[in-house]
């Protein structure tokens, strides 16, 4: 005699990498008899999870906007990235990537954590022209099918020169005729 053991409900190698079942078999006798078997089952992970990507900054957790100085050099530290990816091997893996040459990812650990930083590349744009850069962070797995997670960003520039910094983004409406002030 034999037996088919469906799944009834989700399986998921993220809570339980392995199902313990205990079957309970019996006979259509008189006087039936019972027999009971422990059964193992081994749970596959699939690439079920893109990776999480969390954008921290000295000024702010979790968000999408930054700070940088107009004139900062190259490696002027940015922001600080953590990227985690609960799937096993290639679907837990990941590379990570910008798509503004005035910026590069320094990897700092091998646990998925990078430092955003200028790259010296490219000159960040004049604060009095252009007061804020938008840049695509995109974090891919390798597994199959890969699944990718992109976070927008929008870094806003600094004037070198304040005496104090005003640390908002601002747009500013000024009126013809306004008078100045402080």
């Amino acid at each position: 005699m034999t037996g088919e053991l469906y799944v009834v409900g989700v399986v998921d190698y993220e809570t339980s990498a392995v199902c313990h079942l205990i079957v309970v078999a019996a006979d259509h006798g008189a006087e039936p008899r019972t027999a009971e078997a422990t059964v193992a089952v081994a749970v596959d992970d699939v690439n079920d999870n893109a990776p999480t990507v969390v954008v921290n900054t000295l000024y702010d957790s979790d968000t999408d906007v930054a700070h940088v100085t107009e004139n900062a050099p190259a490696g002027t530290f940015v922001g600080h990235v953590i990227v985690r990816d609960p799937d096993r091997g290639a679907g837990g893996r990941f590379n990570c990537s910008v798509d503004d040459r005035r910026f590069r990812l320094r990897r700092i650990s091998s646990a998925g954590e990078f430092h955003i930083v200028t790259a010296g590349t490219a000159a960040l744009p004049d604060r009095e022209r252009r007061h804020r850069v938008r840049l695509t962070l995109a974090c891919e797995d390798f597994g199959v099918p890969a699944l990718v997670t992109t976070r927008r960003l929008t870094f806003c520039t600094n004037r070198l020169t304040n005496a104090t910094f005003d640390m908002r983004c601002r747009n500013p409406l000024i009126t013809t005729g306004s008078r100045p002030s402080v």
